[in-house]
């Protein structure tokens, strides 16, 4: 695994959430009780662009890897988009 997974399972962490292992360029995310669809949407405001709802698994997003900086802004916008859906 790189430093963008590292970097995202902490944030994951640290804002209460949880992935599923992954082997691959990408991860599915726990969003629990939240809509992958809304979590999308308003990462999209930040200028984050994600996979919304995933076949029938409503509450999960899939999130690619991608650069390290894009990581990072994933990870710190991860507060501001849960408390926007809260």
């Amino acid at each position: 695994r790189g430093l963008g997974d590292v970097y995202k399972r902490q944030g994951l962490s640290t804002v209460g959430l949880k992935a599923l292992p992954s082997e691959t360029n990408f991860m599915f995310i726990d969003l629990e009780n939240l809509d992958a669809e809304e979590f999308r949407q308003v990462m999209a405001n930040q200028g984050i662009l994600i996979r919304g709802i995933y076949r029938d698994y409503t509450n999960w997003s899939r999130v690619s890897m991608g650069m390290l900086e894009d990581v990072q802004m994933f990870v710190d916008n991860l507060p501001i988009v849960l408390e926007k859906l809260s």
